[in-house]
This record gives structure tokens, C-alpha cells and sequence, in this order.
């Protein structure tokens, strides 16, 4: 359980539910004990956790009792005349493969000369059945009755001396070519065979005289249990759910059941045989291939279980405790759908405790190395747990049915530990690239994660780290965690991304492979757009000029001439604020207070960088493209960052211009964040200022297209204007969207002058003359009354995005008077 109270670092905490002496003999003693978690019946079987859990506890005596989380008793059996050894399960696994078999859900009790093999599906049956009556009688609700026997498969160990420990392999049937190498071999020429190999199951027995026995029983045997043992296990059962026997008193004393002899394994093949040496613990892998062994000579062995042979020793490990690791691939990758996707290998690593150094080892299997060794208590117990949730009904589960801590160390404060190993151990060794370079990665991160360091501390480590990286596909991930990470600062994101660079640019084109050339594109592109959000960060945090805040009235001529729009229009844009004003006075009483929390500067450095496509597709590899599906509120935001500063600063309009070029942000996305960022901005108090400022703003984004891309044809519509006005009209500040109408007119003209000088300056110069006259003198040589008086006198070239252009003004301005009054 989760304590919240707890001042150290470990909050989640065991808490004991029952303690006591189970035993109800003083000279019983327990020598084993297992927990069961069975799933519940009723629920989905997908991502759910355990229903209860059942206690199994093997006795001195012989008996097998099974009990509640909180001790209460639900069944007690006695299986064979001997003390139980040990207590092992299986849990359900269907078959990976079209060829392998399933592997049913069993309970295995171990004695000395015997293991017997209870059936799942009938055990946990009878379990919940017991569990449902204890109920009733807690609730008082009926009496405790006696619960039917327990069927089961008894097997008896021949031709080994002693038995420590087991493991039951399964099915383990031979081919043809096998078959007949075993017979001949155990009955010589002349031995009588079968055609085809029988089924057998296998089963590994640890002890003495064989070190380690291979055991095979023969499937379609006789049981030990009788059949009238079974009808009167069924009689029981349908007995109890109609109710019957009510008013019976509980039983106290068990009757005594005679107990039968184990059956004899059919086949005893083969043994590693070695006089002196003691098995005594035998631990079998996940995939049920390979067995390790420890022995009383401070060995463990690697057993291949279908060949019969030993693989590999390890020296030194007295009284060792094994486990083992089976890792999956992450395979997932951006892009890529789950049915094309490859399935993901698996590696398999053996876990070795030696209690007598005081060390845990991990070692890749099956002839790896060492790829791990770390210090450990000497009295501490490593548990194995090799089977998941019990009770499936041979019904698989979503996502596999594995224990989530396959291999946990219980430490003597009583502190549990998780071991966990990378897939990438079992590649190589630990002095791989990616290996080391994953190390480095993991410890990067948890640096980040970490308050404790300044500004510099964090530029030597990410500088230091992304020096030692040496494979581009760890590269890679470390630049997509540090543009992504909230604790990240520019500076350190660039100095990364120009050690990345830097080593890249370097090498030949031709040796760089798909993941380096996609390397390079990625940073090259973060390399300029964290250089752009340096310089407008910059001229964010420099406050406003006097001149952009406090309105200096212009003439009507002047600002006629500088917007390029009749007088008529800017008096009525003037009448127009002049009503807004008043409105908003009176009703600045009525107006509701809000809170914005300002978002910090790391966390909008990495929200402005989210806002663009870095690393996608495009046909220039450079050009950055903003993101589809933004949020409008983290596009005001990035928006609002890239031209409040230079809007109310003295900012040369030309050194923004050239940090836009440089950034090799798209024109026309540009364009779309100044439209978003004058249209959620309030009206101020400089709005004539504000208007001229923005007008050459927009003239510096243009001016970075192509000038063919932006003018169309006189009777054509341009669609870069179109778009400009499909955002306009889709705006719900209608003023705001009037006042930007207005300047985009006046860049539009602009823009068709300048296209019209340069064709006349390209004309004269085919015809050898020369002009140094610029467009801009060429756009202010004549004044609005000329342009009045040539009207009168001579035809005026009006294109078609002007009369759209006069159309939207015309109907911004009724929508925006509406609204004021309204």
C-alpha cells in the first residue's frame, strides 16, 4: 500500500494482514509455501489484476493446506506420506508456434520419492466453491461443509537415490530419428520399438546419484487416483451448489484417507552423473528449454533439457539462488502499424545471487557475458517467480500471462528490489557503442529530471554528454528527449545540436546512412530555429519604445499616403475608434477580471518549438512547415513571441528580416502566425503606430517569398492574398480583422508596384537603359491628390485582388460597427 506519511524515499509499503502458527500439531512444521493470484471469472480479461490470492502451505506432515489472504482455512489435503519439499506451478501459456503445445495450468507438490501433479481447472474450482461457502458461513448464512478430494496425478522417482528439487518441463516428445537412437541404444539390436515416439512429459529431478535425473512419464497412464474418487468429487459438487447438507457440523478431525503408492514413471532415460556432487536447486527458464542447477560444490550448470547435456559452469557460487530475465524487444517505432510491424525478439538472461560474496550477476544466455554485477546483502533471498495469474480456463490474456517481477531481491530490512536488464545487453558487450551510449542517454535524463543545477551545470553536462555519443540512431533520441524536455534552456539544446552537427558536416556525404542523413536534417533545422527564438526571445524582453504605446496623431494625408488607402476610409477607421472607446467606457464596469498564469521560459521555449514540423517531410529538406492541428492558444502564444518584440521595440525591421531568412521557416507560415497574432491581440492605445509598424513587418514576410508566388494576373485572384483573406473573415475580432485588412491592401499594392518596377527596369535594361530609381521612390513619386487628378484624366489599372480587397474592407468595417453597437 501507497503510504503518503512515510518521510523516506520507499512509500509503497507491505502491510501484514495475519500472523500466527497455521500448524495444528505442535510437531508440524512448515517446509514450503506458495501464493496463488487467481482472476476473477466475471471481469474482462484484458489489463486486470487478481482476484484474491491463495496461500498454499506445504507441511512436515505431508498435508497441503490452502488459505485466505487473512489465514482462514479453505481446504486441507494430504497427498502423500512424506514432507513436502517444495511447491511449484504453471500457469496457462498457449502456443507461439503452430507446432508447439499449450501448457495447461498445473500445481506441483514435491516430495522425496514423489511429485503430484493437481490439475488447475478442478483445483481452483474447488477453491472458489470453498471460498464462496466460507462466506456464507461468515455471514451466517449456512454451515461449513466437507469439501470433496482433490484429484490428482501421482509420479514416483526410480534409479536416483535422492531428490532435492524438480522442475516439470512438459511435453517433451522426440522425433522419428530420436526415438529409434533411444531404443537402441537402451535395448541394444535386438530391442522391440514402436514406429512413432510416444508422448511423454518431462520431468527434471535435482539431488544425488545422478546429480541431475531426466525423468519421462508416459502420457494416457493410469492415475493413482480411483475412479469412484472422482464420481464422489462430482457427487460433492453438485451436492453443494443445490444446497444439500446444511445443518451437517463442521468436520474437525479429517478422516483418514489410505494413501497409494506413486506410479513409477514409465521411462527413465538418462542422467548427468557425478557420485559426490548434491543438486539442490533447479530453476527452469521462461521458454522451458534450459535449466540452471546449483550444487553443494558451489556450482551452477546450464542444462539444455531436450538434449541432455550440460552447456556451461559457473565456479564459485556456494549456496547460489538463480533466476531468470526474458526480455522483449521494443520494436515500435514512428509511423509504423502493429500488423507490418516485426515481431519482437527475445533475449533471455540468467540471474545468479551469491549470498556467500554478497553480489547478483547477470548473465546473457546462453554463451554471453557477464553484463551485470552489483553488491547485495549476504542475507538476502532473491525470488523467482515463473508463473503469472492463475484460473484463466485456458483462456489467454491480452498482452501475455508473465508475472510483472519475474525476479525480485527481498533485502533483510525487508526492502523488495526489481532486477531489470535492457533488451540491448544481449547484443553485445558492455563495452558495445549503443550499449554505452543508452548508459549515457539514461543518465542524461536523470540528470534533467534533477533541480538542483544552474544554467552552466546544465550546458557542461548536456556539451559532455552529447560529445561521448557515437551512434547516430542514440543520437538521435537524445535530440528528440532534449527538444522535448521541459527543463531544457536554448543554450543548451544549441550547443548540443552543434556538437551533433559539427561531427556530421564532417564526414563524406556517402558514408552517412538513413538514420545520420536524418540526423543531420533534424538538427540543422533545430539549429536555426533555436537560433530565431534566441533572437526574438531577445527583443521579447526589451520594453516598449514611448512611441509604440502613446499615439502620436498623424495627419489624414500622411497616414492616407502611408497606408495607401482614401482619406474617406482612414476618417472612418478614425470615428470608428473614437465609438469603440466610448462604449468601452461605459461599459468597463460590467467587464469580468481574469487570471492568466504566465508559462515560464523553458516550458515556452519547448512549446514553441512543438509548434513546428521539424523533420518531416518537405521538399526542401531545410524549410521548416508549422504543424497541423495546433492549438490556438499555443499558436497565440508562439505567435506573440515572435513579433511583440520587434512590434514595440525599435527594432530594425531589415534585422528581423534577416533572422526570419535564416530560420528558413516558411513565408506563408509566417504570414499565418502574424495574421494570428494581430487578431488576438487588444486594440492599444498607438493603433495608427501599431498599423505602420505591422505593415512593414508584413512587407520583411513578402518580401522572403517569391514575388511570382504572391501577384497574380490582373483578372486572376492570388492565393496567397486569398488565404490572408479567408483568415480574415473566419476572425471573430472584426475590428482587429478590419485594421489588418487595410494593411494587407497596403502591402498588396506595394507588392504589385514592385513587380511592375522590375519589369519595367528588366524591359529598359533589354533595350540598354538604366534606372536607378528604386521602388520605393517609385510606389511615393506621386501623392494621393496626383493620383486624384491623373484619375480624372486618364484610366487607372485596378487588378482583381484590389476590388476584393475594397469588398472585405467595406463589409469588416459594417460587421465591426455592429458589433461595437451591439
Amino acid at each position: 500500500k501507497w503510504d503518503s506519511q512515510e518521510e523516506g524515499e520507499v512509500k509503497t509499503k507491505y502491510h501484514i494482514t495475519w500472523h500466527g502458527n497455521p500448524c495444528e500439531d505442535d510437531n508440524e512444521t512448515i517446509t514450503s509455501v506458495l501464493c496463488l493470484p487467481l482472476i476473477s471469472q466475471g471481469k474482462s480479461r484484458s489489463h486486470c489484476g487478481p482476484d484474491w490470492t491463495c496461500i498454499i502451505v506445504g507441511l512436515s506432515s505431508g498435508f497441503v493446506r490452502f488459505y485466505t489472504e487473512n489465514c482462514n482455512l479453505l481446504l486441507s489435503e494430504l497427498l502423500h506420506n512424506e514432507p513436502v519439499v517444495n511447491l511449484k506451478c504453471q500457469s496457462f501459456e498457449p502456443p507461439q508456434f503452430a507446432s508447439q503445445q499449450e501448457h495447461n495450468e498445473e500445481l506441483y507438490v514435491i516430495y522425496r520419492t514423489a511429485v503430484c501433479i493437481l490439475m488447475g481447472f478442478g483445483l481452483f474450482q474447488t477453491l472458489r466453491a470453498c471460498r464462496h461457502q466460507l462466506a456464507r458461513v461468515q455471514a451466517k448464512c449456512g454451515d461449513m461443509i466437507k469439501a470433496p478430494p482433490l484429484t490428482y496425478k501421482k509420479w514416483g522417482f526410480r534409479e536416483q537415490d535422492t531428490i532435492i528439487d524438480i522442475e516439470v518441463v512438459g511435453p517433451a516428445t522426440d522425433n522419428t530419428f530420436e526415438h529409434l537412437v533411444t531404443a537402441s541404444l537402451r535395448g541394444g539390436l535386438n530391442s522391440k520399438y514402436h514406429s512413432s515416439a510416444p508422448q511423454t512429459s518431462l520431468i527434471l529431478a535435482a539431488g544425488k546419484k545422478p546429480y541431475v535425473g531426466f525423468h519421462y512419464a508416459m502420457e494416457g497412464e493410469s492415475t493413482l487416483v480411483l475412479s469412484d474418487v472422482t464420481k464422489a468429487f462430482y457427487s460433492k459438487i453438485k451436492s453443494w451448489i443445490l444446497g444439500a447438507k446444511k445443518n451437517e457440523p463442521v468436520e474437525k478431525v479429517k478422516e483418514k484417507i489410505p494413501i497409494e503408492p506413486a506410479e513409477p514413471m514409465g521411462v527413465w532415460r538418462f542422467g548427468l552423473c557425478d557420485l559426490p556432487r548434491l543438486g539442490e536447486r533447479i530453476a527452469l527458464s521462461p521458454n522451458r528449454r534450459l535449466s540452471v542447477v546449483s550444487d553443494s560444490y558451489g556450482r551452477v550448470v546450464l542444462i539444455d533439457n531436450f538434449k541432455g547435456v550440460t552447456l556451461r559452469m559457473w565456479k564459485g557460487y556456494r549456496d547460489a539462488q538463480c533466476g531468470w530475465l526474458e526480455v522483449k524487444e521494443e520494436t515500435k517505432q514512428r509511423g509504423s502499424s502493429s500488423r507490418n510491424s516485426p515481431q519482437p525478439r527475445l533475449a533471455l538472461f540468467l540471474v545468479i545471487y551469491a549470498p556467500k560474496q554478497g553480489v547478483i550477476e547477470i548473465w546473457a544466455m546462453e554463451q554471453g557475458p557477464k553484463v551485470a554485477k552489483f553488491t547485495a546483502n549476504k542475507s538476502g533471498r532473491l525470488l523467482y517467480i515463473n508463473h503469472g495469474m492463475m484460473g484463466l480456463n485456458n483462456i489467454p490474456l491480452k498482452g501475455g500471462n508473465r508475472c510483472q517481477f519475474p525476479c525480485v531481491f527481498l533485502d533483510p530490512s525487508g526492502v523488495m528490489k526489481q532486477i531489470y536488464v535492457p533488451f540491448h545487453f544481449a547484443l553485445s558487450d558492455k563495452n558495445s557503442k549503443r550499449a554505452r551510449d543508452l548508459h549515457l542517454l539514461k543518465k542524461l535524463k536523470t540528470f534533467l529530471k534533477e533541480d538542483e543545477y544552474d544554467d552552466d551545470k546544465l550546458i557542461d553536462e548536456v556539451q559532455k554528454t552529447v560529445q561521448e555519443l557515437k551512434t547516430n540512431e542514440i543520437r538521435m533520441q537524445a535530440v528528440e528527449m532534449l527538444s522535448t524536455n521541459k527543463h531544457i534552456s536554448p543554450d543548451a539544446l544549441a550547443v548540443a545540436i552543434d556538437v551533433i552537427v559539427n561531427k556530421l558536416v564532417g564526414q563524406e556525404p556517402d558514408s552517412l546512412d538513413h538514420n545520420g542523413k536524418n540526423l543531420l536534417q533534424m538538427s540543422q533545422q533545430l539549429q536555426k530555429l533555436v537560433a530565431f527564438y534566441k533572437f526574438v526571445h531577445q527583443q521579447h524582453e526589451i520594453p516598449p519604445m514611448y512611441n509604440t504605446v502613446v499615439d502620436e496623431h498623424n495627419s489624414i494625408q500622411s497616414l492616407s499616403s502611408l497606408l495607401q488607402a482614401p482619406e474617406r476610409e482612414v476618417n472612418g477607421l478614425r470615428n470608428l475608434v473614437a465609438t469603440i472607446d466610448s462604449v468601452a467606457k461605459r461599459g468597463r464596469s460590467r467587464l469580468e477580471a481574469r487570471v492568466a498564469f504566465r508559462e515560464d521560459g523553458k516550458t515556452g521555449f519547448i512549446e514553441f518549438l512543438s509548434c513546428f514540423d521539424i523533420g518531416g517531410p518537405s521538399q526542401d529538406k531545410l524549410i521548416l512547415n508549422l504543424r497541423k492541428n495546433i492549438s490556438d492558444d499555443k499558436l497565440q502564444r508562439s505567435s506573440e513571441m515572435i513579433y511583440q518584440g520587434t512590434l514595440y521595440s525599435d527594432t530594425k525591421v531589415e534585422d528581423w528580416k534577416n533572422a526570419a531568412a535564416n530560420s528558413c521557416i516558411e513565408p506563408s507560415h509566417l504570414m499565418q502566425l502574424a495574421l494570428q497574432f494581430w487578431l488576438q491581440k487588444r486594440e492599444g492605445a498607438a493603433l495608427e503606430a501599431e498599423m505602420l509598424r505591422f505593415t512593414e513587418l508584413l512587407k520583411a514576410i513578402c518580401s522572403l517569398a517569391d514575388i511570382e508566388e504572391i501577384c497574380a494576373e490582373y483578372n486572376d485572384l492570388s492565393s496567397w492574398w486569398q488565404e490572408v483573406r479567408n483568415i480574415l473573415m473566419e476572425s471573430i475580432n472584426s475590428f482587429m480583422a478590419l485594421t489588418a485588412a487595410i494593411v494587407c491592401r497596403a502591402v498588396a499594392l506595394y507588392i504589385e508596384k514592385e513587380k511592375e518596377s522590375k519589369g519595367i527596369v528588366r524591359e529598359d535594361k533589354s533595350n540598354g537603359v538604366t534606372s536607378d530609381t528604386s521602388p520605393q521612390q517609385l510606389s511615393s513619386a506621386t501623392s494621393p491628390e496626383d493620383e486624384t487628378h491623373s484619375s480624372a484624366s486618364e484610366w487607372e489599372n485596378v487588378s482583381r485582388d484590389t476590388c476584393q480587397w475594397s469588398l472585405l474592407i467595406s463589409q469588416l468595417e459594417d460587421v465591426a460597427l455592429l458589433d461595437t453597437v451591439l
